[in-house]
């Protein structure tokens, strides 16, 4: 069983804490997908302001939802298509203030107003995304990309 750390009322403490506790969750005598469910409730538990989280694994040409909170959400996503497909097309970290705005946003739960999507690049490979929705309007600054992305490297070292 694990034991969580106390959840802090500073974000960064909170990142610095999923950073910290992240490594110790995985475990590679298990398939990828236990440890990136682990990793979905360590995140939920510790970031604020947020409606869906989840992975997307690479499968041929596509994305497939993978571990996630939240309501339902899209099986399927085509490279390409999307914040998430486009954050597996091109691998690079996309972020979206307000998804009202975007006229390449999938709607999964229409609560959603800030999306930020981040690759997890293995080898030069993007092996699945990190898709976190908020409900509210630029939700994601600076400390949430900085930290997102060394969780990001983390999670890669995994594969």
């Amino acid at each position: 069983m694990y034991t969580l750390p106390p959840k802090s009322d500073n974000k960064i403490d909170n990142y610095r804490k999923i950073e910290q506790y992240l490594p110790s969750l995985f475990d590679k005598e298990v398939n990828i997908y236990s440890n990136l469910a682990n990793t979905i409730g360590l995140l939920k538990y510790f970031i604020d302001d947020i409606n869906w989280i989840g992975f997307y694994l690479v499968e041929k040409d596509y994305l497939v939802v993978g571990p996630f909170a939240g309501l339902p959400s899209c099986t399927k996503i085509p490279k390409g298509l999307g914040v998430c497909g486009t954050a597996y097309a091109t691998g690079k970290l996309q972020i979206v203030s307000d998804v009202t705005e975007c006229s390449n946003h999938i709607v999964c739960d229409p609560e959603s107003r800030a999306e930020v999507v981040l690759p997890i690049v293995h080898k030069g490979q993007v092996m699945c995304v990190l898709d976190i929705d908020s409900p509210y309007i630029d939700r994601f600054d600076n400390i949430d990309i900085e930290h997102l992305e060394k969780i990001a490297k983390i999670i890669s070292t995994f594969y």
